[in-house]
């Protein structure tokens, strides 16, 4: 048969009253010229993006109606990410934002959106590997004739490293504040001409004052103990005159009345004619080392171990003479205890000039800042490392602060305190990795542990906790305990009652039951232990599953019950024995065998077993087996009954025994038997009513999804037929309509014949030919096939004709082909093509190939023929369509297949007789 193609489209009638425009000149230059501003536009464009990309900036824009997402090229090479993985709606994008900002960023994009003003939002994106980055995401709206928003477009920059670095910079500073705290020391800077006193902020701390309670030199003076002030008053002026450091202690008294002893330790800075202007100094509050010495000797070492172990070089330079005027201290930070060729005092008073050009890694010079017209109070932080005599650099951190400045507000000199870091960033490291071990190490706690604040808030968990409850540790997180437990009040006051006890540092042990995330109950006991997370004062949650547990005990207690009124019970027969020999029993075995208690007692228990079934029962003894079983027992009289045994070990006077528990079960065991006759019955009555119901259920998906798309042409056909004046086409469309319900008729009388049918297996086939089939589903589509201009082609010379009922294939071929048109692509015509071939094993494949939009199977594939899921947006999609046809199949004995790639199309496999012997049997 030749291969025949068919194409149903019509090209569209002009709109009456529309007239086809001429082409003109005019136009054509227009055209031209438009052209060009689009290229010049373009070619603007293009120097933007590339300009963007170098600067490590992507743009974006969101479409609001589609909800579609797109990203510039240099998103993806700025995070890495593949297209498939970024691109795709608000969703994706918004499920790759850490979960404690996506409430944050969405409430930014709606207040722009509702007040068309700009969006700047900075939030933190979990790749898939885990990684978060920081990131600056600005965005504007743009709005459609209407005057509503149309669409949001903008720009997105990785700012991960300027949050590390502001992160760093805060953390540097709350260490300096609490080493000044910890070390009791107060700054002042005293201005010689005004007397003017500038204290540090640490005064508060230290004496109770603020800094501007201190004041001046004479509030300095009256606040000195009467018997100290005039030799700290003498000590200041002698130091003054020879410009040597000032260096003293005296009483001092502190804004409670109390009087503490200060070390005050100060240098003088001249100016260019050598007179003092100013003093900066470090008052230090030594009032326990005070008590403590004895002697000006040792009062003399005290201070001299007090300079020692200050921490830091203070140092003064000039930045216009590249000169460091001043620094001391040095021989005390700068050697070590193990070096023998580091810097001494005089060396380092020879390098004054040269100390950064000399001995700072070349690298490291940048880091130091440039001054300018910064003003009093400006702190700068670097760190470098030091050259040292040894050929070996150490790390230093630096702060400086301006200390003089010209005429112009230049800044001519700087003070500045510089620390070896070099142990710091040892012991960070070191840090960094105790706090990898210590993660690993709390991951490998069998038991859940919670991290708690005082008000019950979880900040963190360990992997038993996850285990325990189901959750993985995000969704514990941020939350309260209350949540886990399964009581019907769920009132949290007895948790945090004792919360509060645990942060008293009283050690809480309680029960509850908890539930987990797959609501099982279970019985949990939870110690509550102070402690310190990274500082942090902390509540410490350890959680045990203790159900077994509980149930041993419970099992236990119940079995010392029945220990203790054994021979009080009537029920059953219980006896005790050891290795066999019965040693105690009640009066339900006595009633049980037929022998008397006296008759029991020193009798070997084996003896009530009927001997074939005796080294079973001894076995279970041996291995001690403690679930039940049953036996056949022989009574005193010899008559043989149905036993059920029931044995377990327990403690007994020093020694562990075996308790067992002895039921007749015989008229039990006989009502099993009736109940499982009864119950193979009701299974046979099950299956029965379960296939009539899936034929059921398969008829009216059927009626439902086949008749919509018939209906659906018929519907067509009337709107080309109510639209139309020309008598002919008319005359065409009332043909069609009538075709079409002729089909839709015909289509009816098959569901009959298939609702008739008891069994779908049982179908009635003939030979159908699949171009003939197909022709009459043309039928019931052909104003769908006209209305979007599809090419359709057919080829089913290797293998025309099929054994399969004619309702069947006809829902099959409708399906497919109705999909195909519905989920065209909209760039280009519908191409459908059929075709049909035989498989090594003489099977019919029918192959359905089109262009249309495909469909992500990475991402959809296994739910392609699942009911009720679409994969494209269309007012027709009901996700019914290839759920059925794929029943269909298979209960004949068949198995369809799908090849698709997105934005390509789709192909579908049909192999009739694939799994038909199954099928049939």
């Amino acid at each position: 048969m030749p291969r025949k193609s068919i194409n149903k489209g019509k090209p569209r009638k002009q709109l009456p009253g529309k007239k086809s425009l001429s082409k003109k000149k005019s136009v054509s230059s227009a055209s031209s010229s438009y052209r060009k501003k689009l290229k010049n536009l373009s070619e603007v464009e293009q120097r933007l993006n590339l300009a963007l990309e170098v600067a490590q900036i992507g743009t974006w824009e969101w479409n609001i109606r589609t909800n579609d997402v797109t990203w510039s090229a240099g998103v993806h090479k700025l995070f890495g990410l593949s297209k498939e993985a970024f691109d795709g709606t608000f969703e994706t994008y918004l499920n790759l934002i850490h979960p404690n900002d996506r409430k944050a960023v969405t409430e930014r994009i709606n207040y722009a959106l509702s007040n068309n003003t700009t969006c700047s939002v900075i939030h933190r994106l979990v790749w898939l590997n885990g990684e978060v980055r920081w990131l600056e995401c600005i965005g504007k709206t743009v709005l459609g004739r209407n005057k509503k928003p149309l669409k949001m477009t903008g720009t997105i920059q990785d700012i991960t490293t300027r949050k590390n670095i502001e992160q760093e910079r805060e953390d540097w500073k709350t260490r300096h504040e609490l080493v000044a705290k910890s070390a009791g020391l107060v700054i002042y800077d005293y201005d010689i001409s005004s007397g003017n006193i500038v204290w540090s902020g640490n005064s508060d701390f230290v004496l109770g004052y603020r800094s501007e309670e201190l004041g001046n030199i004479q509030r300095w003076i009256k606040l000195i103990h009467a018997d100290d002030r005039e030799q700290a008053l003498l000590e200041l002026k002698t130091a003054q005159g020879a410009l040597t450091p000032y260096d003293v202690n005296y009483r001092f008294r502190k804004k409670n009345g109390d009087y503490c002893y200060m070390h005050d330790r100060g240098f003088f800075v001249a100016d260019q004619n050598g007179d003092p202007t100013r003093m900066l100094g470090m008052m230090m509050d030594v009032s326990k080392a005070r008590q403590t010495e004895e002697t000006l000797k040792e009062n003399y070492r005290f201070r001299e171990s007090i300079e020692r172990t200050m921490p830091g070089i203070l140092y003064v330079h000039d930045l216009s003479s590249r000169q460091t005027i001043y620094i001391n201290k040095v021989e005390a930070p700068l050697s070590f205890t193990n070096g023998k060729d580091l810097y001494t005092d005089e060396d380092l008073n020879k390098l004054k000039g040269e100390i950064r050009s000399k001995i700072i890694h070349p690298d490291d010079i940048k880091k130091l800042y440039h001054w300018t017209k910064e003003v009093a109070g400006t702190v700068r932080e670097s760190e470098y490392r030091v050259l040292m005599k040894d050929n070996q650099y150490r790390w230093f951190h630096s702060r400086d602060t301006p200390f003089r400045w010209d005429e112009q507000g230049n800044v001519t000199q700087i003070i500045g305190i510089s620390q070896d870091i070099t142990a710091q960033k040892e012991a960070s490291e070191k840090l960094r990795n105790s706090e990898r071990s210590y993660r690993e190490l709390f991951d490998s706690v069998g038991e859940g542990i919670c991290i708690q604040r005082e008000d019950g808030l979880i900040i963190d968990v360990n992997r038993g906790a996850s285990v325990l409850y189901g959750y993985n540790k995000e969704e514990l997180i941020g939350r309260t305990p209350g949540f886990l437990s399964a009581e019907k009040k769920n009132d949290f006051d007895f948790i945090r009652h004792k919360l509060k006890e645990a942060a008293r540092g009283e050690i809480q042990r309680f029960e509850f039951w908890g539930k987990k995330k797959n609501e099982e109950v279970f019985l949990v006991e939870v110690q509550l232990t102070k402690g310190t997370y990274f500082g942090e004062e902390i509540i410490i949650a350890t959680h045990w599953d203790i159900t077994e547990r509980r149930k041993t005990e419970e099992a236990l207690r119940e079995s010392e019950q029945r220990f203790r009124a054994l021979h009080a019970a009537s029920f059953g027969g219980i006896g005790l024995h050891d290795h066999g020999v019965i040693i105690d029993c009640n009066q339900g075995l006595c009633n049980l065998t037929g022998f008397t208690y006296d008759e029991l007692i020193g009798k070997n228990g084996i003896e009530l077993i009927a001997p074939e079934w005796r080294d079973f029962v001894i076995n279970n003894i041996k291995t001690s087996f403690e679930g039940a079983y049953d036996v056949e027992g022989i009574k005193k009289d010899g008559t043989r009954y149905i036993l059920e045994v029931h044995g377990k070990n327990i403690p007994y006077e020093g020694k562990n025994i075996r308790v067992t528990e002895f039921r007749d079960v015989t008229e039990r065991k006989r009502a099993q038997e009736q109940i499982i006759e009864q119950n193979t019955k009701l299974i046979a009555v099950a299956e029965d009513l379960k296939r009539k119901n899936d034929q059921l259920e398969e008829f009216t998906q059927i009626v439902s999804h086949n008749l919509r798309s018939p209906v659906g042409n018929i519907v067509t056909l009337l709107s080309f037929f109510e639209n139309t004046t020309s008598e002919a086409e008319r005359k065409e469309y009332l043909n069609l309509l009538k075709e079409s319900s002729a089909m839709t008729l015909y289509m009816l009388n098959d569901l009959n014949e298939v609702l008739k049918v008891k069994q779908n297996k049982n179908i009635e086939k003939q030979e159908l030919r699949f171009e003939a089939v197909l022709q009459q589903v043309f039928k019931m589509l052909n104003a769908k096939i006209s209305n979007t201009g599809a090419q359709i082609n057919f080829d089913f010379n290797n293998g025309p004709t099929l054994i399969y009922p004619n309702i069947y294939l006809e829902s099959i071929l409708l399906n497919l082909l109705d999909n195909a048109l519905k989920y065209r692509h909209p760039e280009r015509p519908p191409y459908i093509e059929f075709k049909t071939y035989k498989d090594r094993s003489d099977n019919t494949v029918l192959v359905v190939r089109d262009n249309g939009l495909g469909i992500n199977l990475q991402r959809y594939g296994h739910q392609v023929f699942k009911l009720r899921k679409t994969f494209h947006k269309h007012p027709e999609s009901r996700g019914v369509g290839l759920f059925m046809i794929k029943n269909q199949i298979e209960t004949m004995g068949g198995e369809i297949t799908i090849e698709s790639k997105e934005g390509e199309g789709s192909t579908f496999l049909i192999n009739f007789s694939k799994h038909q012997s199954d099928a049939t049997q």
